[in-house]
């Protein structure tokens, strides 16, 4: 059997491993319309997979330039968001720099039995898009920086009884060094708040996403622990320089086979003009969890 041939056998188990969770039942006109819309969304996914191992297997030169313009192929252009959100897709807080996508915020507004939990790690003093979403849904948010103090983050007197900060960082691995600034993992906080669900897990913390996002794996092999995720990716800060693309391939893949589907991109132009960098290293994403049963997931 040819490379190829297994190469995209794999990729097929792969696929029924990893594919919108079965298990999540839907009963009215409106649940199938949005079960039809999850479907669709995953075809298109699964093909842009395809598409995906299929060039990096006959165009040696974009795996090898993945930042080359001159051959008009960056390799963002292989990590294409295809998922589609199932309801309105909100873009929440400052213009440039700072504003979030979020998927279904009609729906977050209307979960007020249950509860509506959301994590933002990395303020660092913009609260633009947390008041944005703190005001148009219930929600409860927890804010952390370990860069900034309490002061610099007024959402306490703003939203009395809705908002926490704590000055603490996200990390792969816990802080045991003593230092006054803490470093703590997603696991920990969850623990430490008496949370077993995120709605929204929003986090910007230049660059150590690479290893957070592989810790999460193998702290939550049950399933990613939140509904949505919102970061921005620091290509410039990748762990590995030599062979980037199929490095940065398997780790993306790797969130894939999580049930992440990214469904909203937006390059952060600021960045460029700030860092005078022709290369659109600075990525914002937003992904949909479609393996852990969850609102958006609803009519």
């Amino acid at each position: 059997m040819a490379p190829a041939t297994i190469s995209i056998f794999i990729l097929i188990i792969w696929y029924y491993r990893s594919s919108v969770n079965s298990t999540v039942a839907y009963g009215s006109a409106q649940e199938e319309f949005i079960s039809r819309r999850l479907s669709d969304s995953e075809t298109l996914w699964k093909e842009s997979v395809l598409r995906r191992h299929k060039i990096e297997e006959r165009d040696p030169y974009i795996v090898a330039n993945p930042w080359d313009a001159g051959h008009l192929v960056f390799i963002w252009d292989l990590f294409y968001t295809t998922f589609n959100c199932p309801h309105q897709l909100s873009r929440l807080g400052r213009l440039g720099d700072g504003g979030k996508w979020v998927c279904g915020v009609s729906h977050l507004r209307a979960k007020k039995k249950t509860g509506c939990i959301i994590y933002s790690f990395g303020i660092n003093g913009d609260t633009s898009f947390e008041n944005d979403i703190l005001n148009k849904t219930s929600c409860t948010l927890r804010a952390f920086d370990h860069t900034v103090d309490e002061k610099s983050v007024p959402l306490m007197k703003m939203f009395p009884g809705r908002s926490t900060f704590r000055k603490i960082g996200l990390a792969a691995k816990e802080d045991a060094h003593g230092h006054e600034t803490s470093m703590r993992t997603l696991l920990s906080e969850m623990k430490f708040h008496g949370d077993t669900f995120i709605d929204i897990l929003k986090f910007d913390i230049e660059g150590s996403e690479f290893q957070v996002l592989t810790q999460l794996l193998t702290d939550f092999p049950n399933g990613l622990p939140f509904g949505q995720l919102l970061i921005e990716i620091h290509m410039h800060r990748f762990p590995a320089k030599s062979n980037m693309f199929k490095e940065f391939r398997k780790w993306w893949e790797s969130l894939e086979k999580a049930g992440l589907r990214a469904l909203q991109r937006e390059p952060n132009f600021y960045t460029m003009y700030l860092e005078k960098n022709p290369s659109p290293t600075h990525m914002e994403f937003t992904f949909l969890n479609v393996q852990v049963d969850h609102v958006i997931l609803h009519a």
